[in-house]
C-alpha cells in the first residue's frame, strides 16, 4: 500500500501553496499455510455429545492460538467407546456412529463459532467404535476412546505487517510561502 501526503494551504497573500510530498510504502509479509492435527482429550460422558466447562476451556485455548488465521478449514472426526447404544436410548442416538458424529459436530461448531468459520468450511465424520485407541475393557479405556480428532488448516500471516518509509520527512525541502506575516510580502 503506497500513500502520499502533502499539505495545501492559503495565506492572506497567496493561495494554493503546498508542502513537498511525503510518501510511505507498506509491505505485507506473505502468509504461510498451516495444517495442524489435534487429538482432543475431551471428557465426554457415556451417551453424551455435551461439552463440559473443562472441554470448552481446552477448545478456547485452541481458538486463541488460531486467532488471525484466514481461510480456516475444520475437519473433525468423532469416536465412541465400544459399548452399544441400548435400545431404550436409541431415541437419543441411533448408534455409536450417530453419537460420534454428534461429538464431532459439537467440537467443530464450537471452534467455528469462536473463529468465525463459515459452515461450508466444516467437514464432520463419525467413526463410532471402529478406531479405538485403548481397550474398551476398562472405564479408562472407554473414556479415552470417546474422543474427537481435529485438523485445522488455514493461512497464517508470516510476520506482522510493517511499514517501510520511502521518504521519512520533507527534510531540507523548503516550500516558499508568501504572506508569512499578514499583509506582508516578506518571505
Amino acid at each position: 500500500l503506497r500513500t502520499r501526503a502533502l499539505a495545501r494551504f492559503d495565506s492572506p497573500i497567496q493561495a494554493a501553496q503546498q508542502t513537498p510530498v511525503a510518501e510511505t510504502l507498506m509491505v505485507r509479509e506473505p502468509s504461510t499455510s498451516e495444517n495442524t492435527g489435534y487429538v482432543l482429550n475431551l471428557q465426554f460422558d457415556a451417551m453424551s455429545a455435551q461439552l463440559s466447562a473443562a472441554d470448552m476451556g481446552q477448545l478456547d485455548a485452541l481458538i486463541e492460538s488460531w486467532n488471525g488465521v484466514r481461510e480456516i478449514q475444520i475437519a473433525a472426526v468423532g469416536h465412541s467407546d465400544g459399548v452399544a447404544i441400548a435400545p431404550q436410548n436409541q431415541h437419543l442416538f441411533a448408534d455409536n456412529y450417530v453419537l460420534s458424529r454428534a461429538r464431532a459436530n459439537a467440537v467443530a461448531n464450537y471452534i467455528a463459532h469462536g473463529l468465525g468459520v463459515p459452515e461450508r468450511n466444516i467437514q464432520v465424520e463419525g467413526r463410532g467404535p471402529d478406531d479405538p485407541r485403548e481397550s474398551n475393557d476398562t472405564a479408562e479405556g472407554r473414556q479415552a476412546n470417546r474422543r474427537v480428532e481435529l485438523v485445522l488448516s488455514g493461512q497464517r500471516p508470516g510476520k506482522q505487517s510493517f511499514v517501510h518509509v520511502k521518504q521519512a520527512s520533507s527534510g531540507t525541502l523548503i516550500a516558499e510561502t508568501r504572506g508569512l506575516l499578514p499583509g506582508s510580502e516578506k518571505v
